[in-house]
């Protein structure tokens, strides 16, 4: 499977809150992601707030970035989560 790279104009280090998240998601789908519907790819994605900053990371982003590109290619959060871990795993591995 072809893996696809998200380039997102920001720094790696930089946060973003819930409303952020939602902004640069809608500029990449080319539409409005309501509240839930981030929510949902949140907790699909696993993805959770950082504790101290209450804030999202780069990383985060470009994960819900690739997720919404899958969805709209027609794949399924099931397919999605398998590939999510794998990649996971494999970072994991190398370090």
């Amino acid at each position: 499977m072809k893996t696809v790279e998200i380039q997102l104009a920001s720094t790696e280090s930089q946060w973003y809150t819930f409303r952020e998240l939602q902004w640069h998601l809608a500029k990449f789908r080319g539409k409005r992601v309501p509240p839930t519907t981030l929510k949902d790819w949140l907790k699909v994605l696993s993805i959770q707030a950082d504790e101290e900053t209450g804030c999202y990371s780069h990383e985060d982003l470009r994960w819900l970035a690739r997720y919404c590109l899958w969805l709209r290619r027609g794949g399924t959060s099931k397919g999605f989560q398998s590939i999510q871990h794998d990649e996971i795993r494999r970072k994991s591995y190398a370090s």
